[in-house]
Formats: structure tokens, sequence, C-alpha cells
């Protein structure tokens, strides 16, 4: 694996941070464990460097968004640490469309996009928000390091909720549309991981949210 270095000091032995691009979420020197805000600059400084080894210019832009053919869903990019090697696989809430997807080039496919809170269809109506790349901490499922790119879309009915800084009653809506869809209470974990990832969300949004159709 390659060995990536940057100029952010290490908040236990003060020399530069290092770590491989399997990131650890350590400092290469000294072995310190990073917090989440000093891990997750790490890892973006990791992944920028990976994603500029296997696909030169994608540090700075990310790959062109895919679709798929199928079910015309947006897929989700996921980099294989180590080989670079790229795929395509469909969000959590498309799982269960029984088919493997199909990736095709967004621009080549009326896609069917869900709102980014509370996954319902965006119709005719839909809201932009404006954000800034970040790192939301290690997926409780896969273990792995989970970031997220761009800005954000909401319907007409979670839009409002954000224009008006109600996040508590946003929150109430995601989980109430997670049940409705699940026929179970949504698990205690899965509320507390919304709420941290809202609060992540808010520091890095970076424009008021704005009618996109």
């Amino acid at each position: 694996m390659k060995l990536i270095t940057t100029d952010i000091p290490c908040p236990s032995c003060n020399t530069p941070l290092t770590n491989y691009d399997g990131f650890s979420g350590a400092c290469g020197s000294c072995g310190h464990q990073l917090d989440d805000e000093t891990g997750g600059v790490l890892l973006a400084a990791v992944m920028a460097e990976l994603l500029e080894g296997a696909y030169p210019g994608a540090g700075s832009g990310g790959a062109p968004p895919k679709v798929c053919k199928v079910c015309r869903r947006p897929l989700e990019r996921k980099i294989e640490a180590g080989t670079g090697s790229e795929s395509w696989h469909h969000h959590d809430q498309d799982m269960l469309s029984g088919h493997k997807p199909i990736p095709a080039d967004a621009d080549t496919v009326d896609v069917r996009s869900r709102c980014d809170f509370c996954n319902s269809d965006l119709g005719e109506e839909m809201w932009v928000l404006p954000c800034r790349d970040f790192i939301a901490g290690v997926h409780p499922v896969t273990g792995q390091n989970q970031g997220y790119a761009g800005d954000w879309s909401a319907c007409g009915t979670c839009a409002p909720l954000i224009d008006k800084n109600q996040w508590n009653a946003l929150l109430r809506r995601v989980q109430k549309g997670w049940e409705d869809d699940h026929g179970v209470p949504a698990p205690a974990e899965k509320v507390t991981g919304w709420r941290v990832l809202y609060r992540l969300l808010r520091k890095n949004i970076s424009g008021s949210i704005y009618r996109a159709r």
C-alpha cells in the first residue's frame, strides 16, 4: 500500500500525520488513535491521493455520477482501498430492488431521484441544500469510513423544515418514513445516527436551500 504524508501535525507526537491508503484512523508514526475531526481530515487527504492515483483528475471533482439502467436510481461509487478498483452499488434504500445495478451515465437516463432526507421520490418539486464535502465517521454496519460529497436534495415537505431550522421536526419525519417503510420501530442507534449525521451536515452547509425545479 502507498504511504501518504500530510502537513497536519499529530496531536500526540507532533510529527506530520502519515497513513496508508487502507486508512486505520491512527497516526502512522506513533499509532495515536485520532479523534473524529482530525481523523476525518487525514482520511480526506488519503482518499484524495488514492482517487488521484487511480483516476487522474478525480481527486478534485470525483467520477461522473452513475445511474442504474433498470430502476433509474442514482448509484453509490465505492473505491477498493489499496487497489483503487471502482464499483457501483445501489444505495441502502434501494437494496431491495431485486436486481443487480447496471451502471449508466446519469446524463443518459431519466433519473428517479430521492429526497436525501426522507427518501421519498422527488417529483416535480425538488430543492437543493448547498453543502461542503465532509466525513461522517465509521458506518455502523460495514465498519468503513463514510463520507458525503456535494449538495443534498430535499423534497417539498423536508425543504421548509430545513429552511426554518426545524431539525427535530425533520428527524421525526425521517424516522416516521423509515418506520412506515419497514413496518417496525426505528432502532435507537439508527435515530442517534441520523441525529449525529444532521449535526455534522449543519456544520457544512455552504448556502441557503433553494428550489431547483
